[in-house]
């Protein structure tokens, strides 16, 4: 491999927006549709503040979960957030709860919060757009695949 396609390389993976961070864990999210999406896990207190805060691109096959260890009303922000996002609550056995769509990156202070519209085990945020896409609605399941690590915090 040539040094200038391995610096490329490198630097391309140190700058890449939508890449996870180092320590977050990686799985799948099979929606009912069948479609596909990567999602970064966020199940420690720490990585669920920062969320996808700062992330210019989320790809339309990427997303982010939040777990949370019971069941529980979870509220969101699009503080610091610089895309728009859909969000989208489950239950603990995956069954979707809740959806908000297009939910817009804030720019008034304080950012308003929105809410799980009743207990949810996990929320995720993926590409405004992609609910009414892939047709997501209160019921349908939707496939979770992912370590679940125990949290440090």
């Amino acid at each position: 491999m040539s040094r200038i396609f391995a610096t490329f390389l490198i630097v391309f993976g140190l700058f890449c927006p939508t890449r996870g961070h180092a320590d977050t864990a990686r799985g799948h999210a099979a929606l009912p549709d069948g479609y596909v999406v990567e999602i970064d896990i966020a199940d420690t207190l720490s990585q669920r503040a920062a969320g996808l805060m700062f992330r210019p691109v989320l790809p339309e096959n990427r997303g982010m979960l939040f777990v949370y260890p019971e069941p529980q009303a979870i509220g969101v922000w699009m503080k610091n957030t610089l895309i728009s996002l859909d969000v989208v609550f489950l239950n603990a056995d995956a069954i979707i709860v809740g959806v908000l769509p297009n939910r817009q990156p804030c720019v008034t202070h304080p950012c308003p919060i929105y809410s799980s519209p009743t207990p949810a085990n996990y929320m995720l945020e993926l590409q405004a757009g992609s609910a009414e896409k892939h047709k997501l609605s209160v019921g349908q399941e939707i496939l979770l695949d992912y370590q679940h690590p125990m949290p440090t915090d």
